[in-house]
């Protein structure tokens, strides 16, 4: 078997299964050895199976050697291949067994994996485990190993294990974690002569996340699924029996047999309990348009590891690429952060800001300004929790979703039995009025977020062809959330239709569709013209702050809510993980981040200008019907389409495009 690894390496696989007669198998190894020495095949990294013979008395219960020929055969075939016994040089003096004859309640290590030395090197985890559901009287040897041109994969940031959410315990403790934390905030933060800079809301709410962050943690290591705790204790007891001298040999063998038992027992239920899992959940999920389904039938492939990234070349010297997965993190990193003062030099000028922006001229409607201006509620708050996507990425708290949401039911089922209620909704809503009016308090990590690089296309050593995704903690998104269904029921007349990209009600298949008929249009009617499609380059992560916040102000936003996102903006903090290993932290200085609920509309509102332009704009386009605008540009966020006629020039696109 030939196993294919990343890059251009593979892997041989040599897989027997020996006869169980010590002359047929001293016969088997002895043609194995002359067949690869007549035949040119290639000399297998990895060579298993079940051998029905070992090498060592250790290896047997009650100890006694094997035939001689045969093991001198596999000896002599191993010396060939150039492989040895991981599991047996991974623990060379311990007593462990593949195989029990129920009969005779002997014992052996038949079943084995030989390895070469490159693969011992980057091997781990070696292991023998009992099957559990599949009816077999061998246990399984595995192990596993990584290829040699990999790079380190580190342990990335922490996550609660979401077990920990169905535990009675976890939950308990968190409550009373959190009813202490309101119990200040209405008792002790009531007036704002109450609030410090040691002493706030913010402060509190951190220190609250750091507690249970602390106690999840330190509960994790030693609880683990009620039934895997078992059987890690019954397979150490089940290790201490088999490799203690000082019991019997049909104690030992009793003893050990009840221990097996035990653990396939608790194998078979853990299956079963998976296996009946997936089968009520694809009952219930199942040809449905949810994740579990789409999952259900996608290609299973293996995590992008970044392998190399290219370092900045210096002219006249050769090429050199970065291996090291910390050190590729902060090529990363310096990329990211470069890009925050990429072409700032060529910044525009107050005077050419303002004749951009001339061309917004719709305002927020008063009603709206006024909704605008308002603090955050509880209401809207709680819908914002409620309408968080389970199965997503923590932040680099390490808390879920599905916490928030749990904290939520908790409490309106505490609320009606009358019991002790930690209520999140109210203590988040304080927090977020207190950033509201005094800005994001330093220290407390709240805007920090991590950012996980996703491969798009080109060459995969250039880490400018990976799309920048930020996972931010979810307290941070539920506040922006919120903001963003208060933004988005207030904007409708500021965004022309013409754009498509995350307004309720527009969508890109309208825009693609509208391509099509216009090709069909001006083939019939035999018109001339261009569709030019404008791809702008790191338009997410290079707009800049200022010109935002003036955009904001051009439409008349209120200064409460510029402020808020502004706050939000200026505090931002990200570090990126590649390869499981995180960078040092940088300032976000500027861009809207690509995973933040708020930046979709920002950046629809920060790119209204350039389409206002060009509507604006002598550019004659093409009239489709009398009682309707010209065609000259449509949008779906910053892919931009411009319909030119044949009258029209393009240099005259040009110009606008580089104001």
């Amino acid at each position: 078997m030939v196993l294919p690894c990343k890059g251009a390496s593979v892997v041989n696989i040599l897989a027997i299964y020996a006869p169980n007669s010590p002359l047929e198998n001293a016969q088997f190894w002895g043609d194995l050895e002359q067949t690869w020495k007549d035949k040119n095949y290639p000399i297998p990294d990895i060579f298993l199976g079940d051998f029905n013979l070992v090498e060592d008395a250790i290896d047997r219960l009650p100890a006694h050697t094997d035939n001689t020929e045969a093991t001198e055969k596999l000896a002599s075939f191993k010396d060939l291949l150039g492989v040895r016994d991981g599991w047996r040089h991974c623990f060379p003096g311990t007593y462990s067994y593949t195989f029990k004859q129920r009969a005779t309640q002997s014992r052996s290590r038949i079943d084995r994996i030989y390895v070469s030395t490159p693969i011992y090197k980057h091997s781990r985890n070696w292991q023998i485990d009992a099957v559990g559901e599949i009816q077999t009287d061998h246990s399984i040897v595995s192990m596993e190993f990584t290829n040699p041109g990999s790079p380190y994969v580190g342990r990335g940031r922490w996550a609660m294990p979401m077990y920990m959410l169905k535990n009675k315990k976890v939950t308990n403790t968190i409550k009373e974690l959190g009813r202490k934390l309101e119990n200040k905030l209405r008792n002790e933060l009531i007036r704002d002569e109450d609030r410090t800079e040691e002493m706030n809301a913010q402060v509190l709410f951190a220190k609250f996340k750091k507690e249970i962050m602390a106690y999840a943690r330190e509960l994790s290591k030693i609880e683990g699924p009620k039934i895997d705790a078992d059987i890690k204790k019954l397979k150490e007891q089940h290790t201490m029996i088999l490799n203690n001298d000082n019991i019997g040999l049909e104690e030992k063998q009793a003893t050990a047999d009840m221990l097996e038992e035990k653990i396939t027992q608790l194998e078979k239920l853990r299956h079963a309990r998976i296996r009946d899992n997936v089968a009520a959940r694809s009952h219930l999920e199942g040809e449905t348009i949810s994740k579990f389904w789409i999952q259900m039938n996608k290609e299973r492939r293996p995590r992008d590891t970044i392998t190399m990234l290219r370092k900045h070349s210096i002219p006249g010297q050769p090429q050199s690429y970065e291996r090291r997965s910390d050190k590729m993190a902060e090529l990363a990193r310096e990329y990211h952060n470069n890009l925050q003062t990429y072409d700032l030099d060529n910044e525009a000028t107050e005077e050419e800001l303002d004749e951009v922006l001339e061309h917004l001229q719709p305002k927020v409607l008063p009603q709206s300004k006024a909704r605008l201006a308002e603090y955050l509620k509880i209401e809207e708050v709680q819908r914002a929790i409620r309408d968080l996507p389970n199965g997503k990425a923590p932040g680099l708290d390490g808390l879920p979703h599905e916490l928030w949401k749990l904290l939520t039911e908790h409490f309106t089922n505490d609320s009606r039995k009358g019991s002790q209620a930690f209520d999140i909704v109210y203590c988040l809503t304080r927090v977020y009025n207190d950033i509201e009016k005094y800005g994001v308090h330093h220290g407390t990590d709240f805007c920090k977020g991590w950012m996980c690089p996703i491969y798009k296309k080109g060459d995969r050593t250039e880490i400018s062809n990976y799309r920048p995704i930020t996972v931010l903690n979810t307290d941070y998104k539920i506040m922006t959330r919120a903001l963003t269904t208060r933004l988005s029921e207030n904007i409708a007349n500021l965004i022309h239709p013409d754009q498509a990209g995350f307004m309720k009600g527009r969508r890109i298949e309208d825009q693609t569709e509208l391509v099509k008929l216009m090709l069909d249009k001006c083939e019939a009617d035999e018109d001339n013209g261009m569709v030019v499609c404008l791809d702008q380059e790191k338009a997410y992560d290079k707009i800049r702050h200022n010109f935002i916040w003036k955009t904001l102000d051009k439409f008349n936003f209120p200064k409460h809510f510029t402020n808020t996102v502004k706050t939000l903006y200026e505090n931002g903090e990200t570090v990126i993980i590649l390869n499981g290993v995180m960078s040092a932290p940088y300032k976000i200085t500027r861009g809207v981040r690509q995973g933040d609920p708020l930046s979709c509309l920002i950046f629809n509102l920060a790119i209204e200008s350039l389409a206002a332009m060009i509507r604006n704009s002598p550019l004659k386009g093409f009239t489709t019907h009398e009682h309707l605008d010209r065609l000259i540009v449509t949008l779906f966020a910053d892919d931009t389409t411009v319909y030119l006629s044949e009258e029209d020039n393009f240099a005259d696109l040009q110009t606008i495009l580089q104001k």
